[in-house]
């Protein structure tokens, strides 16, 4: 792969996130406080991380 194509590819995949991060944001927010809502105490940062991702 040319140089150049990486540092596309890698331009592209920094501008989905950026993208998308608002929201996966809003969605972990959600997540989170249904988890809290319910006492969902263990493992509720990876778990909700994982589910976002």
């Amino acid at each position: 792969m040319h140089p150049a194509d990486s540092a596309d590819s890698i331009a592209q995949l920094h501008r989905y996130i950026a993208e998308q991060k608002p929201l996966l944001t809003k969605r972990y927010v959600i997540l989170l406080a249904y988890n809290l809502s319910q006492q969902l105490w263990d493992g509720c940062f990876g778990r909700n991380v994982l589910a976002v991702i």
